[in-house]
C-alpha cells in the first residue's frame, strides 16, 4: 500500500495562500487478500480500492492588521 501525494503552495501579494494537491497520483492505494480454507475447500478473495485520485485547490487569506502582528511579535 504505497501512494504518491503531491502539493505546492504560493504566497499570494494580497496576504493570500494558494494551494494546488493531487492525491494518490498513480492511483496505487489498493489492497488485496487471499484465504484459501482446505478443509472447507473456500477460496476467499477480496480487494479494496480506497480511493481514486483527488485533486484539491485551497486558497487561504489573512484578515486583520499584518502591522499589529508584526509589532507583538517582536515584543516577545
Amino acid at each position: 500500500m504505497i501512494n504518491v501525494n503531491i502539493a505546492i503552495k504560493k504566497q499570494l501579494q494580497n496576504n493570500g495562500i494558494l494551494s494546488l494537491g493531487v492525491d494518490d497520483v498513480f492511483d496505487t492505494f489498493k489492497f488485496g487478500d487471499e484465504t484459501e480454507l482446505r478443509q472447507a475447500q473456500y477460496l476467499i478473495k477480496a480487494g479494496i480500492d480506497f480511493s481514486h485520485t483527488t485533486f484539491k485547490v485551497g486558497y487561504t487569506h489573512n484578515f486583520g492588521n499584518q502591522k499589529l502582528k508584526k509589532v507583538s511579535e517582536r515584543k516577545r
